[in-house]
Parts: C-alpha cells; sequence; structure tokens
C-alpha cells in the first residue's frame, strides 16, 4: 500500500516507524540512514518536515527531539503515525484517482484534471502509474475509468486501503451510505444481542461501505467466488442479513445468496459473529472449507509432536476453533500484498516466548511460505499460543525467594507485583528451597551460592530491568 503515498510522505512514514521501533525510540541519522538505505540528507529534508507538518495539522501529541546527534520520537498517547499516514494519503493524487475510480466519479481525466488543477499529460500519467501498481493486485482500469478484477479481490483491496488509512479519522464515503451502513450494523446488534466494540463496528463500516458502494453501481459476486454455499450455513444471523440486503438492494435472490455467504464468511474470518460457540464453529469451517480444517489438523499434529500437548489440554476446543478461523482467513482473505505488513518489536517476545517462535518459523516455512504472505499469520500464531497454551507446559518455573527486611507485609507487596508478570513463570518462596533460582532482597546474604539480586526499598526501574534480564537468563540455563 505504500505506494499511494507521494515518494517524500512515505520516507516520512519510514523513519517514524524506524524511530518508533527503536530502542527509547531512539536513533543516529546515520543508523537510520545505514537501516533504510537513505541519504543524510533526504533523513534530515524529511525531519525537518515532519516537525513542520505536527505544527500545522495541531498534532501536539507527537514530537521529534534531536540531542546530541540522535533524534527521538516521542508520543503522548493521544496521537500516532496514523495521523499523518492519512493526512499524507489525501495529499496523494495517486490515491484520489484510485478513489474517484472505484467510486465512479469520473467518466473522462479530463473530468479529473480540472477537478485537481492538473494539466491532462498528468493526469494521464497518473493512471498509466496506478494501472502499473494494480496488476500486482490482478486488478485494472476500465475503459470507462472503473475499477477492474476479481470482485472479491477488488473490495478487499478498498476495504485496505480505506481502513488501514482512514481507520477511526473519517469515514470518505456518502451520508446517506454511512447512514446505511450504520442501520445494518445496528440490525445484527439487534439480531445478535451483541454490541459490537468500537474498533469491531470500524471494520464493519469499512467492509459494508465498499461492499454497498460496489452494489449500488451494480457490481456483484460471481458464483465462482463463493466461499461456502448459502444452504449449508446453519447460522441465526443468515436471515437478518439476507433480510437487509433484500430491503435495501435490488440483488436477484442468486445474488443476494452470494453476497449473504461472502459477508457472513468474512463476519467469521474477522471474528465479528457473537457468541459463536466451538460447536456452531466447528460446523461452520466443515462446510465452508477442508482445507481449513486440514490446515489446523496440521498445525496441531506439528504441536503435538513439539510441545506434548494433547485433546485433554484445557482449551484444546477453544486452541482448535482458533485456529480454524485464522487458517480460514489466511485461505480466503489474504489477498497478496493486500495488507500492510505487521510492524512488532519483537525482542520482548522473543526472550519470552522462544520456543513458539522457533515451532511457528519451522512449520509456516515447511507448510505456507509458498502459499502468501505470512506476516500477519505469523502473529496470529504466536499470540493464540501465548493465549492458550500453559507455560508450564513450555518451560519450568523459575522460583524466587522474596525476603526483604521490610516485614512480611512488604514482601507481600513485592510477591504480588513480581506474579502480575505471569508470562514469566515465576514462582514465589518466602524461604530458600532446593528448587530456588534466585534470591531477592534488600540485604546482601552471606555464605550464598545461589544468585541473588539486591534491590532498593521501593525498587526502582532500573531495578525491575535487571530482575527481567536474570529471569530471562535462568530460564535460558534452564533450557
Amino acid at each position: 500500500m505504500a505506494f499511494l503515498l507521494k515518494k517524500e510522505n512515505q520516507q516520512k512514514i519510514d523513519i517514524l516507524n524506524y524511530l518508533e521501533l527503536s530502542p527509547s525510540q531512539t536513533a543516529s541519522i546515520k543508523q537510520i540512514s545505514e537501516d533504510l538505505l537513505l541519504s543524510t540528507f533526504i533523513i534530515k529534508k524529511a525531519l525537518t518536515q515532519v516537525s513542520e507538518d505536527l505544527s500545522t495539522h495541531h498534532i501536539f501529541g507527537l514530537k521529534l527531539i534531536e540531542s546530541q546527534k540522535k533524534i527521538t520520537f516521542t508520543s503522548d498517547g493521544s496521537d500516532s503515525i496514523l495521523t499523518l499516514k492519512w493526512i499524507y494519503l489525501k495529499q496523494s493524487t495517486l490515491f484520489l484517482l484510485l478513489d474517484g475510480f472505484f467510486k465512479e466519479e469520473y467518466s473522462t481525466l479530463e473530468s479529473f484534471s480540472k477537478k485537481y488543477f492538473l494539466s491532462l499529460p498528468t493526469a494521464y500519467l497518473l493512471k498509466v502509474e496506478l494501472e502499473k501498481h494494480l496488476q500486482h493486485f490482478n486488478l485494472s482500469i476500465s475503459s470507462e475509468l472503473t475499477l477492474e478484477g476479481q470482485e472479491k479481490t477488488l473490495r478487499f483491496f478498498m476495504f485496505n486501503v480505506y481502513f488501514h488509512y482512514f481507520n477511526s479519522l473519517e469515514l470518505p464515503f456518502s451520508k446517506d451510505l454511512i447512514n446505511l451502513v450504520e442501520n445494518f450494523i445496528n440490525n445484527l446488534s439487534f439480531a445478535t444481542g451483541f454490541s459490537y466494540s468500537a474498533t469491531q463496528r470500524l471494520k464493519l463500516h469499512y467492509f459494508l461501505l465498499v461492499t454497498f458502494q460496489r452494489l449500488y453501481h451494480g457490481q456483484t459476486l460471481t458464483k465462482n467466488e463463493s466461499l461456502v454455499s448459502f444452504n449449508s450455513i446453519q447460522l441465526q444471523l443468515k436471515k437478518t442479513i439476507f433480510s437487509f440486503f433484500d430491503q435495501t438492494t435490488s440483488l436477484t435472490t442468486k445474488e443476494n445468496e452470494l453476497e449473504t455467504s461472502f459477508l457472513i464468511s468474512f463476519l467469521y474470518s474477522e471474528n465479528l459473529i457473537p457468541n459463536l460457540s466451538s460447536t456452531a464453529a466447528l460446523s461452520f469451517i466443515h462446510s465452508a472449507s477442508e482445507a481449513t480444517v486440514q490446515l489446523t489438523s496440521l498445525f496441531l499434529n506439528a504441536l503435538k509432536k513439539m510441545f506434548d500437548i494433547s485433546i485433554e489440554m484445557p482449551n484444546y476446543t477453544y486452541l482448535q476453533k482458533e485456529l480454524n478461523r485464522i487458517h480460514y482467513k489466511y485461505l480466503n482473505f489474504n489477498e497478496p500484498l493486500a495488507t500492510p505488513p505487521f510492524q512488532f518489536n519483537t525482542s520482548f517476545l522473543k526472550e519470552n516466548y522462544p520456543d513458539f517462535f522457533i515451532f511457528i518459523d519451522d512449520f509456516t516455512q515447511k507448510n505456507l511460505i509458498l502459499l502468501h504472505e505470512t506476516d500477519t499469520l505469523y502473529y496470529d500464531y504466536l499470540f493464540t499460543l501465548i493465549k492458550y497454551i500453559p507455560l508450564s507446559l513450555l518451560t519450568h518455573p523459575i522460583y524466587v525467594c522474596v525476603d526483604f527486611s521490610r516485614g512480611k507485609s512488604y514482601n507481600h507487596f513485592i510477591a504480588t507485583n513480581i506474579k502480575s508478570f505471569k508470562f514469566l513463570n515465576i514462582v514465589i518462596e518466602k524461604r530458600i528451597s532446593d528448587n530456588t533460582n534466585l534470591y531477592l532482597s534488600d540485604f546482601k546474604p552471606t555464605g550464598l551460592t545461589l544468585d541473588f539480586i539486591l534491590w532498593k526499598n521501593p525498587p526502582l526501574p532500573s531495578d525491575w530491568e535487571h530482575f527481567g534480564n536474570k529471569i530471562i537468563e535462568l530460564k535460558n540455563n534452564e533450557r
């Protein structure tokens, strides 16, 4: 999706993303230059322009601070890089052209060029550039200046553009369409007795806005794009969706069935079907995609070999249900290059869940690498395993003896805070035992042969950091 922004604006975003993922959100210009392959001149110019952009658009929650030849990117939590991406997108004539073609607003390039005060040759070059990029998604531009391609691919492509760039900042559609979609979502909520969260509603909004935009221009799904048979769907909300399409569109019964099935497939893939039982989910996936069932079975068998998990494991049914959803989404809604890469600082997770990383790397390389992009899938796997697989199956606990001079209540206070780090799998002890791996106190012990750490009273952030590093070291030694 980066192609939609002007080159200089995308470079600004790349630099900010780099700083955001750097330790303490700080890096030298030299570091940025070497890692992003940008000249120091371009970086300095971009940083100056970003500061100006933040001021111009009254984005006071983000700041760039230069000190001792290093740049720090700070945020007070009231704003994010997404706001700048949204601003930069709306400045992009390439996006404006794509948006206009999707909404079928222009019958000639001349009307587009006049609206945005561009010369006709410039508008023509923009069209050529857009066509080149759309080819990567198997999409094209018709002679009538509308988007063409497989309907499923086209909708999902535009959904990703709007959702990831506009997010909660703006719904760039007509008021009538927005009201229609809001009514649809309210109907779904009423029928299911479920209240969607703000981000869930937003995702629904964009997908439905794209859907109705296409339907109102006569663009419907074809039979070969159907992901699941309408008659095989045994979910209560099917009737609600079919009825709403019937009341608000001129779709034929067959077209309505295809649209209803497709929307339910999307809702399932995004975890937007409320109160879906494991039994109902399993029934749906068996009728919708045997390939999904097979991939989940393959994953669970590999998991069993590495971690010795069994069907009797607590949460096994929920793990299977979530893996089915993840694989269904991966196989059916993972258009190549359509979704922006998932950016994440993995150092913390790799230190605390190294076994999961090893397993996921091995599984994806052996089974999935040739199918699609796997970045998003990788982290879907990771967070699912963290949620459903008990740490006791992966590592031995680390025994920590908490023994401060301030007494029992203070020891309880420290122990309670340590226990909040559940991912570390720590067992607190009141006195040293044969199991003890680490002794934690404010007094230096005498004659002690095991590891110990001395803390201030109360502990400083540096004490907690040292403690965390020591636990990771001990866990690595245990492996």
